[in-house]
């Protein structure tokens, strides 16, 4: 049996390239992107689609409360920044009332409020 001798690598070799593991599917984000593209693609082609969205979606959030005990004030903040969608979501009721804000595009209907 021969012992080989174990060779150091060179002083100017460059380090060993970090290689990072495969990135792990999830399905949560595939879905929220999902949604996210899916929201941003509705179009919005009539008045009574736009004023049932304008009625759907509230213009603030409905969590958000000040709750009054005697001379205190508890206020509960909105939660409604913590929703994924919630950009995707803003972003279709406000095309959905600009559409209605558009004399061209309206017909006797009223923008939301």
């Amino acid at each position: 049996m021969t012992d080989h001798p174990v060779k150091a690598a060179p002083a100017n070799a460059a380090p060993a390239a970090h290689i990072s593991p495969p990135p792990i599917w999830n399905p949560f984000k595939l879905l929220l992107s999902w949604l996210r593209r899916w929201l941003n693609s509705i179009e919005i082609e009539g008045s009574r689609q736009a004023g049932w969205i304008c009625r759907l979606i509230p213009t603030s959030c409905p969590f958000e409360r000040d709750i009054h005990l005697g001379s205190r004030t508890i206020h509960i903040p909105a939660f409604c920044r913590i929703n994924p969608l919630y950009e995707q979501i803003i972003a279709l009721r406000l095309r959905a009332s600009d559409y209605l804000a558009n004399p061209l595009a309206r017909s006797g209907t009223e923008p939301c409020q």
